[in-house]
């Protein structure tokens, strides 16, 4: 894996609108955007999977200060434009590197997820890599299968954003 520092800091993509996107490492001043990224309830209600409820600023805090002590976290602020746009996500569940992204719902469909996630598939080197979407979740899909992920399961998953369980994909590259 290549160190995360400032070198991240010229990795460039390109949306289909041809806008720039970057990443960049996550700065303790992100904290504000991130949050309100996560209190979109829609953007929470596609990736079901959210652990705590949209604008929850206590389980926000508690994440944020969690995940930023944790040195298997790889968190990379997504700029398009000179603009906030998201984050993209690599961390471990047993063992597995897993990764994620979520752009602002403002930005969807804009090919801003795909180069983000090429751009940090370039700054990992583990294989094989690992992501889960809820089935219904045809943006993440794509986004996923345009980076060379294919679906190799499916499983039943704790959605707390629907009150019960949903079927999700589960995807590997390499």
């Amino acid at each position: 894996m290549r160190e995360g520092g400032g070198g991240v800091r010229g990795w460039r993509g390109y949306s289909r609108t041809m806008t720039v996107v970057t990443l960049r490492p996550v700065r303790d001043g992100d904290a504000e955007s991130m949050f309100r990224l996560e209190s979109d309830e829609v953007g929470a209600d596609m990736i079901a999977m959210l652990p705590r409820a949209p604008g929850d600023r206590i389980a926000f805090d508690q994440h944020w200060n969690r995940t930023r002590k944790d040195i298997t976290v790889i968190n990379r602020i997504i700029d398009c434009d000179g603009a906030f746009a998201g984050y993209a996500v690599s961390f471990l569940v047993d063992g597995q590197r897993q990764v994620g992204y979520w752009v602002e719902r403002s930005m969807w469909g804009q090919g801003i997820a795909s180069s983000a996630l090429r751009l940090l598939l370039e700054e990992l080197d583990d294989r094989p890599l690992w992501a889960r979407v809820a089935s219904d979740n045809v943006g993440s899909r794509r986004v996923l299968e345009r980076a060379g992920f294919e679906v190799v399961g499916v499983e039943r998953v704790l959605a707390p954003r629907r009150s019960g369980e949903v079927s999700g994909l589960v995807f590997r590259l390499g």
